[in-house]
């Protein structure tokens, strides 16, 4: 009977190291763990533009040298609420002085449509009359839209979403301002025909998605 009972005793401890050994022959570490694209650490890094440089901006605001008044007057207000944010206040500029240089590596910011070729191939994308498009890449901030009321909204966009800027009352100041490569296309819709109750809580209105 002892003995019985002893070979019960030595087969359950045989059981539970079999059992120990399979579950540490499966686990996983970290670094072997599947990667689901949620981990951050194999996140590829996106890159970003410095727009003010503690309190200093490279960057110009450029436009059309034959664009209408209008322009002239949203690149003024882009300019003044940068300056409010940060205290940097990038220099307006037209095209027409650099329009036959090599503007690859210049930073700007293009409002509008201007001779340089970022500008042309953004606007070619849109199709819609109403139709916006801001694009950060390389060293240009893109700002185009379809109409007027379309290019106010996306410069809106821009300074709500990539600096943090609603209103000259509602900002966050930074002397260093960080923004990363990125689309924000929408269209700009007219207020009259939206219901009351469908109303967009911000400045640029409805999203591409919601159009």
């Amino acid at each position: 009977m002892k003995r019985l009972i002893l070979f019960f005793m030595v087969l359950a401890l045989l059981c539970t190291l079999l059992t120990a050994v399979a579950c540490t022959d499966t686990e996983q570490t970290p670094d072997e763990q599947p990667d689901d694209g949620q981990n951050p650490a194999t996140q590829p890094d996106v890159p970003m533009l410095t727009l003010v440089d503690n309190g200093a901006t490279e960057f110009v605001i450029m436009r059309s040298d034959l664009a209408k008044t209008s322009y002239a007057t949203m690149s003024l207000e882009l300019q003044k609420a940068i300056e409010t944010i940060s205290g940097a206040k990038p220099e307006l500029k037209t095209d027409y002085d650099t329009k036959d240089l090599d503007n690859t590596e210049a930073f700007e910011i293009l409002i509008g449509e201007s001779n340089r070729p970022e500008t042309t191939e953004a606007k070619a994308t849109l199709t819609g009359e109403h139709d916006y498009l801001v694009r950060i890449a390389g060293h240009k901030v893109i700002i185009v839209g379809n109409s007027d009321q379309a290019l106010q909204t996306a410069i809106y966009r821009f300074l709500d979403e990539a600096c943090d800027y609603r209103s000259a009352e509602d900002f966050t100041a930074a002397s260093t301002i960080t923004i990363k490569e990125s689309e924000y296309r929408g269209a700009w819709i007219d207020p009259d025909i939206i219901p009351d109750d469908g109303k967009p809580d911000v400045l640029y209105g409805l999203s591409q998605d919601q159009v």
